[in-house]
């Protein structure tokens, strides 16, 4: 359709400038931060084509392709979409109409959009009234209803009016669909908020259904010359015990190491890798700003592979050129737990209180089960192949206290959001609200605590917190090593009690008070 003809756009003649496309953005309606995006991207553009936008021909922008070799793909792609679509706008072609083949999809969001959003004003304005009491704050709250308004302007697009009650997880499907070239967080993000929203609404929420009926918080991986490989090494894995999300990151490990070494040293055969071509895949990822620690147990998992494909594991850690130096361990003691527990709400206070007097990891906490609670006992699923090692735990006083209050917190979030918890203790109370909580979300609530009171900890500080106070008490170090559920004494001495930094510290000032004696 020519935008000329239906009074979008100026001639060329009239000289159509930058100034001119960004207006045109705005009447369509285009946030501003995008709109900043393609203002940014087209200069870029301009200076690396350095010509007229009217005497630009496709080869150009085969040429701007090559000039942006270096940059990130989802980047360069949004920099050609930004210019091509200026290069239309100047060329009298309405850009988001004639949407080419690249980049984003967009929706026509016009006057008809906005007036049937008008119906829903004061549905939206008691929303927002309602999170603003729940203590949600204003910047999440703007992002929020931001995000409500365009699921309900694309489903306008679409079906030509919004109907809430009958937005179901068929209705998110397909706006993931029409989403599909935003970052997939970003999509979350849009359907949990428009999820909540119905819920507000109707009592169901949408989203709740759609995650059960879908594989949404699983990335898709890449195509993978070795994907036939991996997939049958993960399998052995599986039969062989491993936990899912065990062999799960060993596969995506594989996959990211063959993606490295096809890109440094050329796509080798399995059979034909060797220490050299491994030395290499150390070094990238050196380069590449990652961990020794991690890096190891990169090369440790693409090695198992290999050894499955081929029968020969090539990997010697001992022949690799990594630091060997110890791990940098994070400890607290009694004077931080305190100023933690003094500002921990229910949530908080239960958690840190397993942590600090069972000595339980994150996984640990976030897989408890409703179930698992009996009375004054509880049982843990802990590290092991297939569903981990169950121990059984007397509660103590303090954890009895946490639960019963943490119990009424809980069925607050039940009673407002929904029960998705699947029977699990803990529930999300801000993203997500009453689903599992994750072990990144255990880890999170951990770290948000300790920033509020100047603490810096891992929510593996409280199984050290724990150990390191038996070892106070003067506890036989084999009981604390069956406390801590270690099946080898060495790893409760040198990772525990021996890393203690206040032992390294009681060291120095020894040493220098006997030197200046």
């Amino acid at each position: 359709m020519n935008a000329i003809s239906q009074g979008y756009i100026k001639p060329k003649e009239a000289g159509t400038d930058l100034e001119d496309f960004a207006q045109f953005l705005i009447s369509r309606n285009m946030a501003p931060i995008t709109i900043k995006r393609h203002m940014k991207s087209i200069r870029i553009c301009e200076r690396i084509l350095a010509k007229d936008v009217y005497q630009i021909t496709e080869q150009d922008f085969e040429r701007l392709t090559e000039e942006l070799g270096n940059v990130a793909q989802s980047t360069k792609d949004s920099y050609i979409l930004a210019y091509r679509r200026y290069y239309e706008f100047c060329s009298g072609i309405d850009p988001l109409e004639n949407n080419g083949q690249t980049g984003r999809h967009f929706c026509p969001m016009g006057i008809r959009s906005t007036v049937q959003i008008e119906l829903y004003s004061e549905d939206l304005d008691r929303y927002e009234l309602h999170l603003r009491q729940n203590g949600t704050k204003e910047t999440e709250i703007e992002m929020v209803m931001k995000c409500i308004r365009h699921c309900l302007k694309m489903i306008i697009a679409v079906d030509g009016h919004v109907d809430v009650y009958k937005i179901s997880k068929f209705t998110l499907i397909g706006l993931e669909r029409m989403m599909s070239g935003l970052k997939r967080a970003t999509v979350r993000r849009y359907l949990v908020s428009l999820g909540m929203f119905v819920l507000f609404m109707t009592g169901t929420n949408p989203y709740q259904d759609y995650i059960d009926s879908t594989d949404f918080r699983k990335v898709a991986p890449k195509e993978n010359r070795a994907d036939a490989q991996i997939e049958e090494f993960t399998n052995h894995s599986w039969k062989n015990g491993d936990k899912e999300r065990t062999y799960r990151r060993k596969a995506e490990t594989v996959r990211r190491c063959i993606e490295r070494l096809d890109r440094i040293v050329g796509k080798v055969k399995f059979e034909e890798i060797g220490h050299g071509e491994i030395v290499e895949l150390v070094r990238d990822m050196q380069a590449s700003g990652l961990k020794d620690s991690t890096i190891r147990k990169y090369i440790m998992d693409f090695g198992l592979f290999l050894g499955h494909v081929t029968g020969s594991n090539p990997v010697r850690i001992r022949n690799l050129p990594l630091n060997n130096s110890e791990a940098h361990r994070k400890f607290i003691f009694r004077d931080d737990f305190k100023k933690m527990l003094n500002r921990a709400d229910p949530e908080e206070f239960l958690i840190l209180s397993l942590g600090a007097t069972l000595g339980l990891r994150a996984n640990e906490i976030a897989s408890i089960m409703l179930d698992d609670i009996n009375g004054k006992e509880i049982f843990v699923r802990g590290k092991g192949r297939g569903k981990g090692k169950v121990a059984k735990f007397e509660l103590s006083p303090m954890v009895l206290d946490g639960l019963d209050e943490y119990m009424r917190y809980r069925s607050e979030i039940i009673e407002k959001y929904g029960d998705g918890s699947k029977g699990h203790l803990f529930v999300n109370a801000y993203m997500n609200r009453g689903t599992p909580m994750s072990v990144n979300a255990v880890e999170g609530r951990i770290k948000a605590l300790g920033q509020k009171v100047d603490v810096i900890l891992s929510s593996h500080c409280l199984r050290r917190l724990f150990c390191t106070t038996m070892y106070d008490l003067g506890e036989d170090e084999v009981v604390i090593q069956r406390m801590m559920r270690h099946s080898d004494l060495n790893t409760t001495r040198e990772c525990y009690y021996y890393a203690d930094p206040r032992k390294v510290l009681k060291t120095k000032t020894d040493l220098e008070n006997t030197l200046l004696a």
